[in-house]
């Protein structure tokens, strides 16, 4: 688990959009995108029904459509753009991007994470 923040800016100007939120994500190494819990998007000034869509495989292997965007997130002191997808009470940090930043350990059987931000 990581807490950091996240916020939306507009792709076009940087303004932000809403407002920037705290929140705890887990750390997914097997997740190739990071998924926010679409709840969240309309504190963070994001309106679902205008995203981009992307196919992503259900339970049962089943493609199911969900929103896509790209959110700030605050990393060890660096602001990233992360692409993500908003799923239902899902909230988990994944590769793209974010593990391009960091240096990263697992101790698995402890259940502990060592991150460093890369130079």
């Amino acid at each position: 688990m990581v807490q950091l923040e996240i916020a939306a800016t507009d792709p076009r100007t940087g303004a932000l959009l809403g407002t920037p939120l705290t929140t705890t994500l887990e750390v997914d190494s097997g997740a190739d995108v990071s998924v926010i819990d679409d709840g969240l998007a309309p504190a963070l000034g994001i309106d679902l029904a205008s995203c981009a869509t992307t196919g992503v495989a259900g339970v049962g292997g089943e493609l199911v459509n969900v929103p896509t965007a790209s959110l700030k997130m605050l990393l060890l002191g660096r602001w990233l753009d992360v692409p993500v997808l908003f799923i239902k009470d899902k909230l988990l940090l994944g590769r793209e991007v974010a593990f391009d930043a960091l240096y990263i350990a697992f101790l698995h059987k402890d259940g502990f994470l060592l991150a460093a931000g890369c130079p």
